[in-house]
């Protein structure tokens, strides 16, 4: 059983509060500090020490968080190519991201493969095939909704049609013929 221990709101940094005391720039604006998003990425690790932990890169792009992420070693999930490069521009291992979004087309997944990205997430068998003919590496591993025969779900699945599970299923695809 995981035990969720809840803190009070974080104070802002020092960095933050400096910024706040120093600006003459009109609000609205972003401060992100560094150091906080290291402190929370080994805050993560250390409550969940057998995950393997990816940061989702559409909740917020910005290269300094980017960076901080991918030198302690963070994998990545991304749902377009502009989310590939953010990733990888910011020194982010190829192994350590997964292209999570199935409604992709034959050119995204080419040039996420060429890239060296191998985990794609998946919901269709005509997704299947289209990693099949556009990332064909042995290694290649896709997550599906795999169905349950003769049992309904217990709770909705997060994606995929009625009677299904999420469930952790690997594919290998192989080059056409």
């Amino acid at each position: 059983m995981l035990t969720v221990h809840t803190r009070p709101p974080a104070e802002p940094s020092a960095a933050i509060e400096g910024f706040l005391a120093s600006t003459r720039e009109q609000a609205p604006y972003l401060v992100l500090d560094p150091g906080v998003v290291a402190d929370r990425y080994a805050e993560l690790g250390a409550l969940l020490p057998a995950a393997a932990i990816h940061y989702a890169v559409k909740a917020c792009p910005h290269p300094a968080v980017l960076h901080t992420l991918a030198a302690l070693g963070s994998g990545f999930d991304v749902a377009s190519p502009g989310e590939v490069r953010l990733a990888l521009g910011a020194g982010a291992d190829p192994d350590r991201i997964c292209y999570g979004n199935p409604v992709r087309g034959p050119a995204d997944v080419a040039s996420a493969h060429a890239a060296g990205v191998r985990r794609f997430v998946t919901d269709s068998a005509e997704d299947v095939r289209l990693l099949a003919a556009h990332a064909p590496a042995p290694g290649c591993w896709c997550g599906c909704s795999c169905p349950t025969p003769g049992r309904p779900p217990r709770s909705p699945p997060s994606s995929g049609p009625p009677g299904t599970r999420r469930s952790r299923c690997s594919a290998r695809s192989r080059p056409p013929g």
